[in-house]
């Protein structure tokens, strides 16, 4: 089934990902990427792929499954590997179909042109990248301390 350019366009305007980007940057976007029709419990990707594409729920029924556990459902519009946009990637988790639907495929060939087209969405990227890299590393920086305070 293919999955019509509004509809496209719609999911990847709920991806905080894509926060910012003009009707039009999203409409060449979604206008190159890929529907992709998965049956009940087949995998998108197995933890340690590596990644050449991120995946945007649409009517598939996904569910995240981290080696360590805690599996967890993903909603319309949830975006997977989203790293994998901009540098090569691995999946973090394993990714199944629970319920048979389709997921909008973006390849990062795709995305890195968008992002030559507009340069200006390159630095809002790389502004939110930087921003995330701070937070992560004032959280290990928090973990570390706890960990000094732990008598062996």
């Amino acid at each position: 089934m293919t999955i019509s350019l509004r509809v496209s366009i719609d999911l990847l305007r709920r991806a905080p990902f894509f926060e910012g980007f003009a009707e039009d940057q999203l409409r060449l976007l979604a206008f190159s990427a890929e529907t992709r029709s998965m049956a009940a419990e087949e995998i998108l990707c197995t933890e340690g792929d590596e990644l050449d594409a991120a995946y945007v729920v649409a009517t598939a029924g996904l569910e995240a499954r981290p080696a360590k556990g805690g599996n967890r459902r993903l909603k319309a519009g949830a975006l997977i590997g989203e790293m994998a946009l901009l540098v090569r990637a691995q999946a973090h988790e394993t990714i199944v179909t629970v319920e048979a639907g389709d997921v909008v495929q973006i390849r990062r060939a795709t995305m890195l042109r968008l992002l030559e087209e507009y340069p200006e969405f390159a630095q809002i990227l790389r502004s939110r990248l930087a921003r995330r890299l701070v937070g992560t590393a004032r959280q290990l920086r928090g973990i570390a301390d706890r960990l000094d305070q732990i008598e062996v």
